[in-house]
């Protein structure tokens, strides 16, 4: 697998690993899905990503951003694929669009893994683009770059490794 860096004006670039090219998704529910991409923020100079680094660990933070709704069918998949990564400075970002699944139950089992959960339930069912959104806007301060994760994807156990060493060269 190869890895394509794009950059389209002053938007986010994202770093996608496909087969043999990145492309750049641009929110249309009908284009290809977000999963395994990461989205650098764009009001966020490189410069200052760059320091956003772990005391100590000399690594940048990296969130990875699961919005579901009735996800309970898939989620544990994509939970423990989260929990399994090599990559140490990581953060999952949850966001359950009020879901009427056991999609609250897996979440919890998760609580006390290796990558710390953050996570939030919404009242209301939103439309999909605005649970995605709010799921990206839950990503902490200090999370330099994030990617999403659907409910119903997995990825490899070094692939936010991968991704990191990538967006750093």
């Amino acid at each position: 697998m190869a890895c394509s860096l794009v950059v389209r004006g002053n938007a986010p670039f994202i770093i996608g690993w496909l087969s043999h090219q990145s492309q750049v998704w641009s929110g249309k529910e009908s284009e290809k899905k977000a999963a395994n991409r990461i989205w650098e923020r764009a009001s966020t100079p490189a410069h200052h990503m760059r320091g956003r680094e772990a005391a100590g660990a000399g690594m940048i933070k990296i969130a990875v951003v699961t919005p579901v709704y009735n996800g309970g069918k898939f989620l544990a998949t994509a939970m423990e694929a989260v929990q399994r990564q090599t990559y140490p400075n990581l953060v999952h970002v949850v966001l359950d669009n009020a879901s009427t699944d056991d999609t609250a139950e897996i979440i919890l089992r998760y609580a006390n893994g290796r990558v710390p959960l953050m996570t939030k339930r919404n009242e209301a069912l939103l439309k999909a683009p605005a649970n995605w959104s709010e799921a990206v806007r839950m990503v902490p301060d200090d999370v330099a770059y994030f990617k999403i994760l659907c409910a119903d994807d997995a990825m490899s156990p070094d692939a936010m490794e991968k991704m990191a060493r990538a967006a750093q060269s």
